[in-house]
């Protein structure tokens, strides 16, 4: 009995108890394409942004069709200080089909 419980128990301490795959989630998700492009500090580049988000209390898929948002973006590095953080901050600016920032058009989002 011993023999056949310690394999198995080494077996499964071997897997990571925390590596999962993203799939779905009760927030809001933000998925940014950024076409091979590292996001800089400055200027912008060109980005494409897809926000699913099925409603409070829905879950909302990876696989879900983009229902809140899809278009064109211009995204960079945010902030002096804090874009050394863990966590960095991006400045996000929707665009149009030109690739003009639409907030500056008279657009509200």
């Amino acid at each position: 009995m011993i023999r056949i419980f310690l394999p198995l128990l080494v077996c499964c301490l071997n897997l990571p108890l925390w590596a999962q795959t993203f799939t779905a989630s009760n927030l809001p998700i933000v998925l940014i394409e950024t076409n091979g492009q590292t996001i800089p500090n400055e200027p912008k580049i060109s980005a494409n942004m897809r926000i699913i988000f099925n409603g409070l209390g829905q879950i909302n898929h990876l696989t879900d069709p983009a229902n809140e948002y899809e278009g064109a973006i211009g995204i960079e590095i945010r902030g002096a200080s804090s874009s050394g953080m863990p966590q960095t901050p991006y400045a996000i600016e929707t665009r149009d089909d030109d690739g003009k920032d639409l907030q500056n058009s008279g657009d509200t989002y």
